[in-house]
């Protein structure tokens, strides 16, 4: 008995485990996005990743802006190439990131309806590679 319960332990650690990543979390929609990197990413390199989102039905498309904040002031920097490559999955390429600056880094990721209408927006730290 102690062995079964063990084993259903295990496994139900295993589902919970791989269900909690959420790199980005959408409190209003309850959306979760998840950003995995193809190359980055680094400082004053162009970038590429994969973001996959969790299942919804009101979400069509999304915006990935490359972000700055800095202690006085935010801004963007290039726009990145977005590319849909699955029902809830988007190839973003040509992310750049300029150097030399003193302030933190993000995507601001924008949700959108079918009427190209923002649902929702949140951050998405970077942590540079070296």
């Amino acid at each position: 008995m102690k062995l079964l319960i063990t084993i259903f332990a295990l496994i139900s650690m295993n589902f919970t485990f791989a269900d909690e990543r959420c790199d980005v979390k959408f409190t209003k929609t309850s959306i979760c996005a998840n950003i995995d990197w193809i190359y980055g990413p680094y400082l004053d390199q162009y970038n590429s990743a994969k973001i996959s989102l969790s299942e919804n039905d009101k979400v069509v498309t999304i915006k990935v802006i490359p972000w700055m904040v800095m202690s006085n002031h935010e801004h963007g920097s290039r726009p990145v190439v977005l590319t849909k490559t699955g029902d809830s999955e988007f190839l973003i390429e040509k992310a750049y990131f300029m150097g030399g600056m003193d302030g933190s880094w993000f995507f601001k990721i924008q949700l959108n309806d079918s009427t190209n209408n923002l649902i929702e927006e949140a951050r998405y730290h970077l942590e540079f590679k070296k």
